[in-house]
């Protein structure tokens, strides 16, 4: 699994949080934490960076790159049905999602 399927499966599950590329790459992030907080083992293998605006994946950062500040209303690529993933997803949209980007 790549950070970008979980990119992919934020837009898709949750059209209604408004993600930015910036938002995007934070819940990114978060689902990452969420994972190694509950199992211990990452749910992807992307490098994170830390930014001047919070963390980014480079792999998810360029995907929605054209979208620059906009809402990103579709996934860059098909959507991983994986259950692991969605719970994860599911659960940081649930408590992060609605928050502010900055």
């Amino acid at each position: 699994m790549t950070a970008l399927d979980v990119a992919n499966t934020f837009i898709a599950r949750h059209p209604s949080l408004f993600l930015s590329n910036l938002s995007l790459n934070k819940l990114v992030y978060f689902a990452q934490v969420e994972s190694l907080r509950q199992t211990g083992k990452p749910l992807y293998d992307s490098e994170i960076q830390a930014q001047q605006y919070g963390p980014v994946v480079p792999e998810v950062y360029y995907a929605f790159h054209e979208w620059r500040n906009l809402i990103i209303t579709s996934p860059a690529m098909q959507v991983k049905n994986d259950s692991y993933m969605n719970q994860i997803v599911d659960a940081v949209a649930d408590k992060y999602g609605f928050f502010n980007s900055f």
